[in-house]
């Protein structure tokens, strides 16, 4: 399954006619390779327990970085995309950067420059301090410096997608519903691997800071697809309110 693919399920529901006009920002078309990976048992744990997802990023990084010098910059792209969102969930927030900024090199579409791993530059600008606010400064500055007009429609997904993933449970149903299908002898391909690592990501970087998403983005005019509710507070990843 491709990141595309998994956002696309997750928005699906609040979104319908907004996705057969605008796909999610984060998906590529990169062809499948890598090995198989295995997963716990219930799959959902990957995204809730610590010690179950560090193995399990331990087992699929070496592909990536294989993936991430594919002749094929498709392939590359994705495989750094996924690399970059590790790093921040371990706050190498430098190594990040610069994975990303990789990714990007071969990104030819104009509108995907500027939203590829677009959380993850404002998590970067905001690293010394990892409160919502800080991050909700942080992204505001982003969204001022950048040509709205040109991904206004990226934006909405990435509002629906906030307001859609209301906590780490949330998260972790996806990953049980969009994934735990394609389970085999205890293990996933690296697409699933994909979809695994953003959703953790989602749970850990995007669950605690969706009501500054969603009120920054509203400041910025960016519109939520109609259906989707709009987020009440900021859930920390261990699911209490943030302070």
């Amino acid at each position: 399954m491709k990141i595309s693919a998994l956002v696309a399920s997750v928005v699906l529901s609040v979104a319908a006619p907004l996705l057969a006009a605008c796909p999610a920002p984060t998906g590529t078309t990169a062809p499948s390779a890598g090995g198989t990976y295995p997963v716990p048992t219930p799959i959902a744990t990957i995204i809730t327990d610590d010690k179950a997802f560090a193995a399990f990023a331990k087992s699929v990084r070496h592909d990536l970085e294989v993936g991430a010098t594919d002749k094929d910059p498709a392939v590359a792209k994705e495989r750094l995309f996924v690399l970059a969102m590790l790093d921040g969930l371990d706050n190498k927030w430098d190594q990040a950067i610069e994975t990303l900024d990789k990714a990007s090199a071969l990104e030819t579409d104009p509108i995907g420059k500027q939203m590829l791993g677009l959380t993850i530059r404002v998590w970067s600008d905001a690293q010394s301090d990892s409160s919502p606010d800080a991050f909700k400064a942080a992204f505001d500055a982003r969204l001022s410096a950048m040509k709205l007009d040109q991904v206004g429609d990226e934006l909405v997904v990435l509002r629906t997608l906030s307001q859609s993933l209301t906590s780490t449970d949330v998260c972790a149903q996806q990953v049980a519903q969009e994934v735990g299908p394609h389970v085999s002898q205890g293990t996933v391909g690296i697409d699933d691997a994909h979809a695994i690592v953003f959703m953790r990501y989602a749970a850990m970087r995007l669950v605690p800071v969706r009501l500054a998403i969603d009120e920054t983005l509203n400041k910025h005019g960016i519109a939520s697809a109609e259906g989707a509710a709009a987020p009440t507070e900021t859930v920390a990843p261990d699911g209490a309110a943030a302070p």
